[in-house]
This record gives C-alpha cells, structure tokens and sequence, in this order.
C-alpha cells in the first residue's frame, strides 16, 4: 500500500495538536485546583484568627466591665464616706489658696480645708487686669515707683504675699483692682501647702503662661504645690502647672475633694489626679 505522507503529515499533526490540547487543560485543571486548595487554606486561617481575636475582644470587653464596675463601687464608696475620709486629716496644716478664676468663689476650697482640721493662712485672687497695658502705670503712681515691665510687678506681688505683706502693697494692689484679698494672716511662713485654682476658661489666651505660671513658680520655693480646677474647665492648661505642682482636675467632685486632703496631708504624693486622661489618675495612692 502506498503511504500517503499528505495524510501521514496530518495526522501526526493532529496527535501533536490533540496533546498540547490536553496537556494544556490538564495544567489549567491542576492550576485552578491548587489554587482554589491554596485559597481554601487562606480563608480557614484568617477564620480561625478572627475566631481568636474575637475571643480576646471578648474576655478584654468582659475585663473592662468588671473593672468600670469596680470603679464605681470605689467612687460611690468615697462620695458616700468623705467627711469620715477627711476628717481632721489636716489638722496642723495651714494651706494658702492662690486663685486666678474670678468668676468661681474659693468657698468651697476653704470648706475642705476648715473641714478636715486645716487653717487658711491667705486667700488672694489674682485678676486679669494685672495684665491691662495700663496696671504697671497704676501703680506706679499710686506707689510713687518706677516698674518698667509687667514682670515687676508680678514679682511685687508675690513677693508681698511672701513677706506676709510688710510692704502694705497688697491693700494698694486691691484697691487698684489687680487682686482681692479674701483672707490673709500675715504669716506667709506658716503656710506648708498652696492650692493654685486655675481659670482655664478664660478669653485670654497667654493668662495661663504670662500670669499664672509665673507667680505660681515665684511661690512654689519649698511649698507644696497643688493646682486644682472643675470639671468643667478645659484640660489644656493644667497639664502645664505639672512641672511645678501636683494638678486635679476635679474640685468640684467628692472624689476631687477628697484627693485635694490627701495631696494636702502628704507632700510625698505627686503627680495628676482626677478624670480619668492620658496621664491622669483617679485618687492619689500611697505607694
């Protein structure tokens, strides 16, 4: 018989072809099942990590809930037991009160005080005015003196305050509107702790950093600093009193009051107290 290399060409040609055909969707087959194997053990994988972390939430939530409970038994115990917390915890002490906030009285400081056995040795609040453009020139000629900078005459006040007012000056400072004297014993020396109670809600921006700080710094020497404010200032600027006091941020709170003898009663306790914050503990604890 005669070969036909026509059809012999052709059909080896067609074997040749029909295999590449095969082996090519024999790959695609081998490819898609890996691949759907590989996709398989992904998707098991993050399922099982997400079953753990959802776990972790789960126990972390649970843990959460217990200590916010645990919290606020703590609170409600020290709101319904302050006078007994607090009674004659500062008997001895005499605490002076520095205020820049005009439009809180410092009643309710005095109060925590006189209530837990302590004496108010001066309670003088420092009014804005003192920044005026004009209050240096006032007094330069109520005083007959010659200040040239508004730092001269914060450093006459506090230095009054810190010479139990030998000067006289600080009857003159009232009577110009620069402070007020609530209270003052003429014994600066005797006085062991200051309570600072910050204004932060005030309409001038630098009050904090240009009056405030600065007599503050100028009375701290070797007393105890404590800088306080309510709940409802802002929280900015007492963080910057922590470099040169103790700062609580909720006077107007029992829990705060009760925080404020402590830091009173014992000067070893430092740091910042109140709502809870970055940074901010709730009560001061003896370590």
């Amino acid at each position: 018989m005669r070969i036909n290399f026509k059809y012999f060409i052709v059909s080896i040609g067609s074997i040749f072809l029909a295999l590449g055909v095969g082996i090519l969707i024999g790959s695609n087959i081998f490819t898609n099942e890996t691949t759907e194997k590989q996709n398989a053990a992904i998707v098991k994988d993050i399922d099982n990590k997400f079953k753990i972390l959802k776990e972790k939430d789960e126990k972390i939530v649970a843990e959460n809930e217990r200590l916010q409970e645990d919290l606020n038994s703590t609170i409600k115990y020290i709101e319904s037991n302050k006078e007994l917390l607090t009674a004659g915890k500062l008997s001895g002490k005499t605490v002076g009160i520095l205020s820049f906030n005009e439009k809180e009285s410092t009643e309710d400081i005095e109060s925590i005080v006189s209530n837990s056995g302590g004496k108010i040795g001066f309670n003088i609040v420092v009014n804005e005015t003192v920044l005026d453009n004009d209050s240096v020139k006032k007094v330069n000629d109520k005083l007959h003196l010659k200040l040239t900078k508004k730092k001269e005459l914060l450093d006459l006040i506090t230095d009054s305050i810190k010479n139990s007012n030998s000067d006289g000056y600080l009857t003159t400072f009232q009577d110009l509107g620069l402070i007020k004297i609530n209270a003052f014993s003429n014994s600066y020396e005797s006085v062991e702790n200051v309570i600072i109670f910050n204004n932060s809600n005030t309409k001038l921006s630098k009050k904090v950093d240009e009056l405030e700080i600065p007599i503050s710094e100028s009375l701290k020497e070797n007393k105890n600093m404590i800088a306080v404010q309510t709940t409802a200032s802002e929280a900015e600027n007492i963080k910057k009193f922590s470099k040169i006091a103790s700062t609580l941020n909720n006077i107007d709170e029992p829990i705060g009051q009760v925080s404020l003898v402590m830091l009173v009663s014992n000067s070893d306790l430092k740091g910042d107290f109140g709502k809870i914050e970055e940074g901010v503990n709730i009560i001061p604890l003896i370590k």
